[in-house]
Formats: structure tokens, C-alpha cells, sequence
């Protein structure tokens, strides 16, 4: 078994003891929720637990405007959802998250870029982590391989982080 494999069969068995304990109820099999609303990340609902998963294993989950659009969606509706109790953000793939995807961001068109608050993506990007801090729900981060920049900033976000050993921060060997 895979070190990841075992970290999210701890947080599950964790999930499982928050939800018999009268924190939530009890968990059921795993169903993708919110299927085709978003692209860049998946969601999937085992009980009152949800699993969000940063979709994108090919360029290591970095974040496009794309994702922190869906993710600013994520979360706000979060802060309104009594179904979820707790939830588990992971990174598909061999990484957590590589932080900013320059190839999307290197060639876009200034006026493409999002205001956030008169900071650009920078401020648009913020607006994610103080949505991650503001909702009711734990969220525990699973980080495995890079966490960089922005990845690292959602792992800060998060209230519990569990890295696996060789997760790379940054300043990582």
C-alpha cells in the first residue's frame, strides 16, 4: 500500500470517528458530486465528508484562473452547505500542488486577468484562502510530492495539514 493510499485511509477512519462521536452522522459509499460544473478540480461526497481533489496531475495541480475560480465557487457555497462536515483537499497525481501555472498565466491577455480587489490574480487568488478560512468545516490538507507557492499558501489555509516524508515546501531540499 502506498504511503498516500494510507494517509487517506487514516483521515477516513478519522472522518468516521468525528461522525460517530455526534460531530456528523455516519459515512456512506463515495459520490461525485457537482460532476460537470467544475473542470480543474473533482469533488466527491463519502458521507458528510468531502474529498476535493486539485485536477490537474499532468502540469502537478498548478493553478490556472480556471481553478481558482472553481475553487472560490467551491468555497463559498461551502460556507452554506450544513450536508458537508468536513473537508479533505488533496492533490491528483504525483504532487500536491506546483503553485502558479506560468504557461497559463505567461501568455493571457492583460485584460483577461481578474481584478481581485484591484491586485490582480494575486488578489483573486487571496480571495480563495480567505473563503478556505472563513467556511465552518474543518478542512484537512493531504500533501504529498510539491507544495509551491500558492499550493503551499492552500495547505496553510487549511486546519489540518498531514504531509507524507519527501513532501516538498518551499524551501524543500
Amino acid at each position: 500500500m502506498h504511503l498516500r493510499e494510507l494517509l487517506e485511509q487514516q483521515v477516513l477512519c478519522a472522518s468516521y470517528s468525528i461522525a460517530q462521536s455526534g460531530f456528523g452522522g455516519t459515512g456512506g459509499g463515495g459520490e461525485f458530486v457537482m460532476a460537470g460544473r467544475y473542470n480543474t478540480i473533482a469533488v466527491e461526497k463519502r458521507g458528510e465528508v468531502e474529498w476535493l481533489t486539485l485536477n490537474r496531475p499532468d502540469a502537478l495541480n498548478a493553478i490556472t484562473t480556471e481553478m481558482a475560480g472553481e475553487l472560490n465557487d467551491y468555497f463559498g457555497a461551502l460556507y452554506h452547505d450544513r450536508s458537508t462536515r468536513i473537508v479533505v483537499l488533496r492533490g491528483a497525481g504525483r504532487a500536491f500542488c506546483a503553485g502558479l501555472d506560468i504557461k497559463d498565466h505567461g501568455s493571457r491577455d492583460p485584460a483577461a486577468v481578474p481584478f481581485g480587489g484591484g491586485f490582480g490574480f494575486q488578489g483573486f487568488l487571496a480571495d480563495v484562502y480567505i473563503k478556505m478560512r472563513r467556511c465552518p468545516q474543518p478542512i484537512i490538507a493531504l500533501v504529498h510530492g510539491a507544495a509551491c507557492g500558492g499550493g503551499f499558501a492552500f495547505a496553510l489555509a487549511s486546519d489540518i495539514r498531514i504531509a507524507v516524508i519527501g513532501a516538498g515546501g518551499p524551501a524543500a531540499p
